[in-house]
């Protein structure tokens, strides 16, 4: 469960929500509205200056301890600014590597999540021979092989044609069903979040609209 109590960073008014396990909302808006301010913030990447983020009983402040960064998951828009690895397996393996999974377990977990997002086999593949799709879901295997409970996507979707897009939807009704786990995601497609059929907010100057289906 992810739970935003009266958050406030740079650019944004104080956003309050709650998304239980099992939830996929979706947040549309106009460029430059906040989508990926509040993201950024709740991921810890936008100076938090008010108000709580809590998921699974941990709580941060502002100018508190960030606890919870290892149950949060975040995708850049562009994969191209959070992969760095010379090859796909090396890429998926730096978080859980991180955090001391070493050898044996490491490779499960590796194997286990590119088996998730479609790309078992190919973790000897390098990343400059993948096509932009693939870096896509080589940068989702990164951040579920941390096995993090909420899962935060910047503009989900923009790299995806129509059957790319229910191939993500699919992911994400799967990865949600497998644990304590929801997801909030940015897209400017609106007709993304109807398809997905979660919660759906909007975003206008910095101030979230609830449209349907969501505690605010």
């Amino acid at each position: 469960m992810l739970i935003l109590d009266a958050l406030s960073c740079s650019g944004l008014a104080p956003t309050s929500l709650t998304l239980p396990a099992g939830t996929i909302a979706t947040i549309t808006g106009p460029n430059r509205s906040g989508k990926s301010r509040l993201l950024a913030g709740i991921a810890g990447l936008n100076p938090q200056t008010s108000g709580e983020v809590r998921v699974g009983g941990l709580v941060r402040k502002a100018g508190g301890g960030d606890d919870l960064r290892p149950m949060l998951g975040y995708l850049f828009t562009d994969p191209r600014h959070q992969l760095f690895s010379p090859t796909v397996a090396e890429d998926v393996a730096f978080g859980p590597a991180g955090r001391g999974i070493q050898k044996q377990a490491l490779q499960e977990k590796v194997d286990a999540a590119l088996g998730q997002v479609g790309l078992a086999g190919r973790g000897g593949e390098t990343l400059t021979s993948l096509h932009v799709d693939d870096l896509v879901w080589t940068a989702v295997a990164g951040v579920i092989a941390c096995d993090p409970q909420v899962l935060l996507w910047d503009d989900a979707g923009l790299w995806f044609d129509e059957k790319g897009q229910m191939r993500m939807v699919e992911f994400l009704r799967r990865w949600v069903s497998e644990g304590e786990r929801c997801v909030l995601l940015s897209s400017r497609d609106a007709a993304l979040g109807q398809r997905i059929g979660g919660p759906m907010f909007r975003m206008e100057q910095g101030t979230l609209h609830l449209e349907t289906g969501a505690t605010a």
